[in-house]
């Protein structure tokens, strides 16, 4: 298995389940966290693993639902990279993804970079935009607003 890179998996990506999905930061995870960070969003990191066998439901039902998209390109800077490249990879073992699909909000908040919500493994998009809680969020943590726009 070969490494892939950013613009290889988004091809990859496109070519079995469509161009519609989340926009996704083409940059680095620092990069993507610092888009967050000026914009005022959270990061959602997608790590994709095109072997594992919850992957093409999950694409096709949850991340690439026209309600979820929606959703996650309001709220968040998106950050998905194949865990066959170095960068995913990394960042597996930085977030210890222990299965896949996996999915992470963070927030730089407080200074430091936070978890919001996780989600590994199979899922269904309600429990998915419920676990994530993406829309209420801030809602829940309002002093996460005041902290974003601080940094």
């Amino acid at each position: 298995i070969r490494s892939m890179g950013t613009e290889e998996f988004l091809a990859d990506f496109e070519s079995k389940y469509g161009v519609h999905h989340p926009i996704f930061h083409s940059g680095s995870y620092s990069e993507a966290m610092s888009e967050a960070q000026r914009t005022f969003k959270f990061l959602l990191v997608y790590l994709h693993s095109a072997e594992h066998t919850n992957t093409p439901a999950f694409c096709n039902d949850i991340i690439c639902d026209r309600d979820v998209v929606e959703l996650l390109d309001e709220l968040l800077v998106g950050w998905a990279r194949d865990i066959r490249g170095p960068d995913a990879y990394q960042m597996s073992y930085s977030l210890r993804a222990s299965t896949y699909p996996y999915v992470a909000v963070l927030g730089h908040i407080y200074g430091h970079i936070q978890f919001v919500a996780q989600i590994e493994g199979p899922t269904q998009k309600e429990r998915f935009l419920s676990v994530s809680d993406i829309a209420t969020c801030r809602k829940r943590h309002p002093e996460w607003d005041c902290q974003l726009a601080r940094i």
